[in-house]
């Protein structure tokens, strides 16, 4: 997670840091990396050394960076080839969509103020989670400090039952340039606003409900549709297991979400033709083990997601295992 969180940084530090990235005139143009080509070889074709290349795309000196094709990267001029607002090929002339495309962390002359509102605190699975997301985003900021990025982070315990409002009206929370949050689908269009009227980068972190990310240029966030997602899900499995015994687990959770996806997986199984087997957690041992191939490898389907039921689950594969020793079973989920 660290190294994840330290290249989004990266990518968000740009976009706060942009506007003194394009006043930045030691840069002529931008180049597209094309299948092969090496920082010797570009360098060499432009009349410039690899010195001066990574000194315009501080990114090249991290210690994990790889050329790769379709990269944008910054192209500077000339030691001897004048520098100036006449020429055409000067930084601001860059777009923006190719600014975007090129993830360079620029020196900025303050402190990158991060924001954090999530439920941190130990009453719950939620809190504990977020606190361990917590601990995560201070190691990454703690790493950043190596590349001469001086970050402050102010932390909000935002629990699922606070009113988030109260949360914005706090000191510091104004100032911010990056805030991390929230967890809550209910959260996001008080905070969206409030980042935008303010002009703050807004991550949600986790997958929730809402599609405010196509309407808001301040929110950072990966949103796939839950449908698109269980469909994706089912097609892997089916792919992954192919070769296995599938066996569906109901665990007679009436308000678990899981239905959706077990219904479209099982579609896509008799699609392919794939065997599956259908059981409950209430089942007797002796139905409960029906379900279970003998002489092929088994993927067992819980359809909650819930801790109490996985643990039960647990306890009767356990014990299914110690009566029939060669049976294999792997689960999903």
């Amino acid at each position: 997670m660290n190294k994840v969180l330290r290249i989004f940084f990266f990518f968000l530090l740009s976009q706060v840091a942009f506007s003194s990235f394009a006043q930045d005139v030691r840069i002529k143009q931008q180049h597209k990396v094309k299948k092969s080509e090496t920082l010797f070889g570009i360098a060499k074709h432009y009349g410039i050394t690899i010195e001066n290349l990574i000194s315009v795309n501080p990114e090249m000196k991290m210690q994990d960076y790889q050329l790769k094709k379709g990269d944008y990267i910054n192209i500077p001029f000339k030691e001897d080839e004048p520098k100036g607002k006449n020429n055409k090929t000067v930084s601001t002339n860059i777009s923006q969509e190719q600014s975007n495309k090129n993830v360079v962390s620029q020196p900025i002359n303050r402190a990158i103020k991060v924001g954090v509102m999530l439920p941190l605190h130990g009453e719950n699975g939620d809190g504990l989670r977020m606190i361990e997301y917590y601990r995560g985003l201070l190691l990454a900021c703690d790493r950043l400090k190596k590349d001469n990025i001086s970050i402050d982070i102010h932390a909000w315990n935002v629990p699922i039952d606070a009113d988030i409002r109260t949360t914005l009206i706090e000191n510091d929370a104004a100032g911010c340039d990056i805030i991390f949050g929230p967890l809550y689908t209910h959260m996001v269009k008080p905070l969206a606003a409030f980042c935008e009227k303010n002009d703050i980068k807004m991550v949600i972190p986790f997958s929730i409900n809402g599609d405010d990310v196509a309407v808001n240029q301040h929110i950072f966030q990966v949103y796939y549709p839950d449908s698109k997602f269980n469909a994706k899900t089912a097609e892997c499995f089916v792919k992954q297991f192919k070769d296995y015994h599938a066996i569906i687990v109901d665990a007679g959770d009436v308000n678990s979400s899981k239905g959706s996806f077990t219904a479209g997986l099982r579609k896509q199984m008799e699609d392919v033709g794939m065997l599956y087997s259908l059981t409950s957690l209430k089942s007797t041992e002796d139905n409960f083990a029906k379900a279970f191939s003998t002489n092929k490898p088994n993927v067992v389907i819980l359809n909650t997601g819930k801790s109490p039921e996985l643990n039960t689950l647990f306890q009767r594969l356990d014990k299914l295992r110690t009566q029939n020793p060669n049976l294999q079973a792997s689960l999903f989920g």
